[in-house]
């Protein structure tokens, strides 16, 4: 779902990416399933996951992914974006 309220078929923007993989990620899920779960390309998972790693949001948990406690204030902090873009009248 794009946050803006994008149509079927529409590209959706780094946020929406964004925000799907650090979703998957507070599960403790592996490459795949995050891949699976954020519906990206495996290049674009590495480009995403690279990037939230670099900046301290996301960490390796074994061979599974988490989330820092930087990454969970991001993540809520996201969602709360989401919340008041879904409150605005189409």
């Amino acid at each position: 779902m794009d946050v803006l309220g994008g149509t079927f078929g529409e590209r959706r923007g780094e946020f929406d990416i964004a925000l799907a993989i650090l979703r998957a990620a507070n599960s403790g899920e592996g490459r795949t399933r995050i891949m699976y779960a954020a519906n990206v390309s495996h290049a674009m998972l590495r480009r995403y996951l690279d990037g939230l790693l670099a900046l301290g949001f996301v960490e390796r948990r074994g061979q599974a992914y988490g989330l820092t406690p930087k990454g969970l204030a991001l993540l809520r902090d996201m969602e709360r974006v989401v919340t008041h873009f879904r409150a605005i009248p189409a």
